[in-house]
Protein backbone atom coordinates (compact mmCIF):
# COMPACT_ATOMS: atom_id res chain seq x y z
CA UNK A 1 0.00 0.00 0.00
CA UNK A 2 2.97 2.30 1.03
CA UNK A 3 4.53 1.45 -2.52
CA UNK A 4 1.14 2.33 -4.32
CA UNK A 5 -0.11 5.69 -2.75
CA UNK A 6 3.59 7.51 -2.05
CA UNK A 7 6.33 8.88 -4.44
CA UNK A 8 8.34 9.20 -1.78
CA UNK A 9 8.87 7.29 1.57
CA UNK A 10 7.32 10.24 4.29
CA UNK A 11 3.30 9.67 4.38
CA UNK A 12 0.80 9.01 6.69
CA UNK A 13 -2.14 6.29 7.07
CA UNK A 14 -5.28 7.31 8.83
CA UNK A 15 -7.48 4.41 9.60
CA UNK A 16 -10.91 4.88 10.25
CA UNK A 17 -14.36 3.04 9.99
CA UNK A 18 -17.47 3.17 8.07
CA UNK A 19 -19.58 4.06 11.38
CA UNK A 20 -16.69 6.28 12.44
CA UNK A 21 -17.55 8.57 9.41
CA UNK A 22 -21.16 8.18 10.43
CA UNK A 23 -20.74 9.99 13.49
CA UNK A 24 -18.05 12.25 12.35
CA UNK A 25 -20.66 13.88 9.87
CA UNK A 26 -23.64 13.95 12.87
CA UNK A 27 -23.88 17.89 13.59
CA UNK A 28 -23.92 18.63 9.68
CA UNK A 29 -28.15 19.40 8.68
CA UNK A 30 -27.97 21.59 5.85
CA UNK A 31 -28.20 18.33 3.21
CA UNK A 32 -28.69 14.84 3.40
CA UNK A 33 -25.02 13.25 3.17
CA UNK A 34 -25.26 9.48 1.13
CA UNK A 35 -22.50 7.62 2.11
CA UNK A 36 -21.44 3.85 0.09
CA UNK A 37 -19.37 1.46 -1.15
CA UNK A 38 -18.25 2.49 -4.58
CA UNK A 39 -18.91 -0.27 -7.11
CA UNK A 40 -16.66 -1.26 -9.80
CA UNK A 41 -17.74 -2.24 -12.83
CA UNK A 42 -16.39 -3.47 -16.13
CA UNK A 43 -16.69 -0.06 -18.62
CA UNK A 44 -16.06 -2.76 -21.59
CA UNK A 45 -19.24 -5.18 -20.66
CA UNK A 46 -21.48 -2.92 -17.72
CA UNK A 47 -23.19 0.11 -17.93
CA UNK A 48 -23.41 2.70 -15.50
CA UNK A 49 -27.35 1.99 -13.72
CA UNK A 50 -29.68 4.47 -14.90
CA UNK A 51 -32.73 5.77 -13.06
CA UNK A 52 -30.69 7.18 -9.88
CA UNK A 53 -28.32 10.51 -10.80
CA UNK A 54 -25.86 9.49 -8.01
CA UNK A 55 -25.12 6.36 -9.86
CA UNK A 56 -22.10 8.13 -11.90
CA UNK A 57 -21.06 8.97 -8.68
CA UNK A 58 -20.46 5.73 -7.18
CA UNK A 59 -19.36 3.83 -9.93
CA UNK A 60 -15.99 3.22 -11.20
CA UNK A 61 -13.58 1.24 -13.08
CA UNK A 62 -12.70 -2.18 -11.98
CA UNK A 63 -9.61 -2.01 -12.81
CA UNK A 64 -9.61 0.36 -9.11
CA UNK A 65 -11.22 -2.42 -7.22
CA UNK A 66 -8.63 -2.74 -4.71
CA UNK A 67 -8.84 0.62 -3.21
CA UNK A 68 -12.39 -0.47 -1.53
CA UNK A 69 -13.80 3.17 -1.52
CA UNK A 70 -16.94 4.65 0.28
CA UNK A 71 -17.60 8.02 -1.46
CA UNK A 72 -19.78 10.87 0.64
CA UNK A 73 -22.18 12.92 -1.31
CA UNK A 74 -24.29 15.68 -0.82
CA UNK A 75 -27.21 16.41 -3.52
CA UNK A 76 -28.36 20.11 -2.98
CA UNK A 77 -31.65 19.87 -5.03
CA UNK A 78 -32.97 17.64 -2.67
CA UNK A 79 -35.63 18.66 -0.43
CA UNK A 80 -36.25 21.65 -3.08
CA UNK A 81 -33.23 23.50 -1.72
CA UNK A 82 -32.17 23.83 -5.33
CA UNK A 83 -33.94 23.60 -8.61
CA UNK A 84 -32.70 20.85 -10.83
CA UNK A 85 -34.35 21.93 -13.99
CA UNK A 86 -33.12 25.71 -13.67
CA UNK A 87 -29.51 25.61 -12.85
CA UNK A 88 -29.24 29.55 -12.58
CA UNK A 89 -31.55 29.31 -8.99
CA UNK A 90 -29.07 26.85 -7.65
CA UNK A 91 -27.28 28.71 -4.53
CA UNK A 92 -24.08 26.90 -4.92
CA UNK A 93 -24.30 27.30 -8.99
CA UNK A 94 -21.01 28.98 -8.61
CA UNK A 95 -19.10 27.03 -5.68
CA UNK A 96 -16.42 24.21 -6.30
CA UNK A 97 -17.49 22.47 -3.13
CA UNK A 98 -20.01 22.96 0.54
CA UNK A 99 -17.95 23.17 3.86
CA UNK A 100 -18.78 20.44 6.19
CA UNK A 101 -17.62 20.38 9.38
CA UNK A 102 -16.58 16.91 10.90
CA UNK A 103 -14.90 15.47 13.88
CA UNK A 104 -11.64 14.34 13.13
CA UNK A 105 -11.77 12.90 17.15
CA UNK A 106 -14.68 10.98 16.20
CA UNK A 107 -13.65 10.12 12.42
CA UNK A 108 -9.86 9.04 13.28
CA UNK A 109 -8.91 5.78 15.30
CA UNK A 110 -5.14 5.90 14.92
CA UNK A 111 -2.27 7.61 12.55
CA UNK A 112 0.27 5.34 10.68
CA UNK A 113 3.56 6.88 9.28
CA UNK A 114 5.22 4.98 6.64
CA UNK A 115 7.79 2.52 7.78
CA UNK A 116 10.74 3.88 5.72
CA UNK A 117 9.74 7.42 6.98
CA UNK A 118 12.52 8.48 9.56
CA UNK A 119 12.01 8.81 12.96
CA UNK A 120 11.44 12.72 12.94
CA UNK A 121 8.15 11.99 10.72
CA UNK A 122 6.59 10.34 13.33
CA UNK A 123 7.50 12.91 16.17
CA UNK A 124 6.23 15.87 13.53
CA UNK A 125 2.80 14.02 13.26
CA UNK A 126 2.89 13.82 17.01
CA UNK A 127 3.51 16.92 17.50
CA UNK A 128 1.01 18.11 15.27
CA UNK A 129 -2.03 16.31 16.69
CA UNK A 130 -0.98 16.94 20.47
CA UNK A 131 -0.88 20.78 18.99
CA UNK A 132 -3.91 20.93 17.37
CA UNK A 133 -5.55 18.50 20.68
CA UNK A 134 -6.33 15.97 18.61
CA UNK A 135 -6.68 12.69 21.13
CA UNK A 136 -5.19 9.85 18.46
CA UNK A 137 -2.76 7.50 18.84
CA UNK A 138 0.13 8.12 16.30
CA UNK A 139 2.33 5.00 15.32
CA UNK A 140 5.16 4.49 12.96
CA UNK A 141 4.06 1.37 10.77
CA UNK A 142 6.09 -1.94 11.36
CA UNK A 143 5.45 -3.29 7.71
CA UNK A 144 8.94 -2.79 7.33
CA UNK A 145 10.36 -4.64 10.65
CA UNK A 146 12.07 -7.74 9.97
CA UNK A 147 10.07 -11.11 10.96
CA UNK A 148 10.72 -13.20 13.94
CA UNK A 149 12.80 -16.96 13.71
Amino acid sequence: MWNLYLSNQEGICIQSTFNNLLTSLESYEEFDIFIGKIKYIDYQSEAIPQGNLLSPFIHKRKSFEHKEELRALIWTPQNGKNDISNPNNNKFKDVLGIYVPVSIEKLIEKIFVSPNAPKWNADLIRSLVKKHEINVEVVQSDLAAKPLY
